[in-house]
């Protein structure tokens, strides 16, 4: 069942680490599967708000509540969060490393 599908997820994902012109192997290092990649903590972060909010919540009661907009509304708060907040911490983090 699931463990399977999670293996055979996992083993498609290793087989195209090495580069090549295979289509699988250009989609999956795409520019925006990449930035998708960036900005995925800012996503997990922040998608909770727009895409599950509990009842009365801003985003919830608003007219304009639709998988469309809310998507668009989760791009931009994370890329706001990433470029504004993250990024300098993570800059601190290889500072301090070093």
């Amino acid at each position: 069942g699931p463990t399977m599908i999670a293996l055979a997820f996992a083993a498609i994902l290793i087989s195209h680490i090495k580069p090549s012109t295979d289509l699988l192997f250009q989609l999956l290092n795409s520019k925006l599967l990449s930035t998708i990649g960036i900005l995925s903590y800012s996503i997990y972060v922040w998608q909770q708000l727009f895409l599950l909010a509990p009842e009365g919540f801003p985003s919830k009661t608003l007219q304009w509540n639709t998988i469309p907009v809310n998507l668009c509304l989760v791009a931009v708060v994370s890329t706001a969060s990433y470029y504004l907040y993250e990024r300098y911490f993570l800059r601190l983090k290889s500072t301090f490393k070093a």
